[in-house]
């Protein structure tokens, strides 16, 4: 389900498209010029000097995306890619997988405790291989990697998406095997399989790239979330601290995802707080992005809505201010039609709907 009606995020993609683009911006002086006005009038002064500065500022974000990635992009040849995705048959990552496989790559690994669907398999029989794999489980994500070393080649590209959900409970109604079960699929697994593919990035001269699919909520402990959001802040220092660890090796690139809500069955019966300011995007509009970064052969960051971006100054507002902000967003009310994990909300009909 992909953003519908008039959202923050479709106001900014026209603005940015029309007024705040960097060439159509200076429509604007040509056209009064056009008009008879003169250089030193003020409708051309300032409109020259709102070209200017659109200019001046797409300009900075080019260079700083360039000092980010050491000056250097890397060079993608589907052909010769071999995709591995963790929890890539369904949701975000079955997107991804589809995508990547429209790409014409070598190959997409899909790394899951559950198989694609058949559909998906048989339009891609020839790209798409599962592989059954608890991501969770080092020993099994290290026979796994040397099982499609031998059988397909060095992963390439790695991508993991591999995500779990305690939702809809307190700190106090969570199970201790809950919360171990969601760290390691949404944790541990990351060093898992990053300890297993990255050393053949290192010795490839085309090198790789690692994308780490995070959440805005790394940013805000949420109510009834607090397994699945601790995952997700963890992941951030995970991402920072392997990209500060792979600054000598340009060719590898990393990117940090971290989108709002979307719709997919991890998330059902959760509300959004706005539907303005945070809609609920499809798996498909968060997977375009991912593919954009690995396509372009850069790293950096992946936010989704626009809202997601600016989480972090959250936790810069003092105490009193979040805690207004947190109250008027309708943040900590997002996981209310939930009783003990059990989704109760409208639409419920009394089955037990779990994550």
């Amino acid at each position: 389900m992909a953003m519908t009606g008039i959202t923050l995020d479709a106001i900014i993609h026209v603005l940015a498209n029309t007024i705040f683009h960097p060439l159509l911006t200076w429509l604007l002086p040509f056209t009064f010029r056009a008009q008879g006005f003169h250089w030193h009038m003020p409708p051309m002064r300032y409109s020259l000097a709102f070209s200017f500065f659109v200019v001046l500022f797409w300009w900075l974000r080019q260079l700083n995306d360039w000092i980010y990635n050491g000056g250097k992009y890397r060079k993608v040849n589907w052909s010769e890619e071999i995709v591995v995705i963790t929890g890539g048959s369904s949701g975000l990552g079955g997107c991804i997988a589809a995508m990547m496989a429209g790409k014409g790559v070598k190959a997409v690994v899909v790394l899951d405790i559950r198989p694609p669907p058949e559909e998906m398999m048989e339009q891609w029989s020839d790209r798409i291989k599962y592989y059954p794999c608890n991501v969770g489980d080092p020993s099994a994500v290290s026979r796994t990697a040397i099982q499609i070393q031998s059988e397909i080649g060095h992963a390439t590209i790695l991508i993991n998406n591999a995500g779990q959900v305690a939702g809809g409970k307190s700190i106090l109604e969570l199970a201790p095997s809950e919360v171990q079960s969601v760290l390691s699929t949404n944790v541990l697994a990351h060093f898992y399989t990053t300890q297993a593919f990255l050393p053949a990035m290192l010795n490839s001269p085309n090198g790789g790239h690692i994308v780490t699919v995070a959440s805005a909520l790394g940013y805000i402990g949420v109510k009834k979330t607090s397994a699945y959001t601790t995952s997700k802040a963890a992941l951030l220092a995970f991402h920072e601290s392997l990209t500060a660890e792979l600054l000598s090796s340009p060719t590898i690139k990393t990117t940090l995802v971290c989108p709002g809500q979307f719709s997919t069955e991890l998330f059902i019966g959760v509300e959004t707080p706005s539907n303005f300011l945070a809609p609920i995007l499809g798996p498909v509009d968060i997977a375009k992005l991912v593919v954009r970064d690995v396509e372009e052969g850069r790293g950096g960051w992946v936010y989704a809505p626009e809202y997601a971006r600016w989480m972090c100054f959250m936790r810069c507002l003092p105490g009193g201010v979040g805690r207004v902000v947190r109250w008027a967003s309708g943040v900590d009310r997002a996981m209310d039609a939930f009783e003990n994990g059990v989704y109760v909300g409208h639409g419920a009909g009394g089955a037990n709907k779990t994550d």
